[in-house]
C-alpha cells in the first residue's frame, strides 16, 4: 500500500494506461490493451524482455475503485484497489496472489514507488 499525491480518478486511469506498466514494472517491455476505456473483459497483453507475449483479462471493474487481472490460465491474478483519502490523495493497493503454490516473482515494493512517482510526476 501507499500513498499517492493525486486524485482517485487519475491514479485509477494511469494504472490501466498500457503505456505506463513498462515504466514502473521492470521485465515488462511493452502492454497493450484490446480496448480503452478498460472495461470488465478487456484484454491485455504484455511482452517481457524475453520476448514472450502474456495474456490477461479483467475479470472484476469498478471504476476508481478496482480492477483485477487474471493471467489467460486463470491461475495468476493481480487486483488494484484505490481508495480516495482527500480529493487529491489516494491509498493504493496493489496485490497478487496464484490459486496454486507460491508466487514465483512477487512484485518488489520498489516498482510500488516507481508507479508512486510516475503517477505525481504525470
Amino acid at each position: 500500500m501507499v500513498i499517492i499525491n493525486k486524485p482517485t480518478s487519475e491514479v485509477f486511469a494511469a494504472s490501466l494506461n498500457p503505456k505506463n506498466t513498462p515504466l514502473w514494472i521492470d521485465g515488462i517491455a511493452e502492454e497493450q490493451a484490446s480496448e480503452s476505456p478498460a472495461k470488465l473483459g478487456t484484454i491485455y497483453k504484455n511482452r517481457g524482455e524475453t520476448g514472450d507475449w502474456s495474456e490477461y483479462s479483467i475479470t472484476e471493474f469498478e471504476q476508481d475503485k478496482v480492477f483485477t487481472l487474471s493471467r489467460k490460465d486463470g491461475a495468476y491474478h493481480v487486483r488494484y484497489t484505490f481508495k480516495p483519502l482527500t480529493s487529491n490523495k489516494t491509498e493504493f493497493t496493489y496485490s497478487e496472489w496464484e490459486d496454486k503454490g507460491e508466487l514465483k516473482n512477487p512484485l518488489p515494493e520498489e516498482a510500488i514507488q516507481k508507479f508512486k512517482q510516475l503517477i505525481e510526476n504525470q
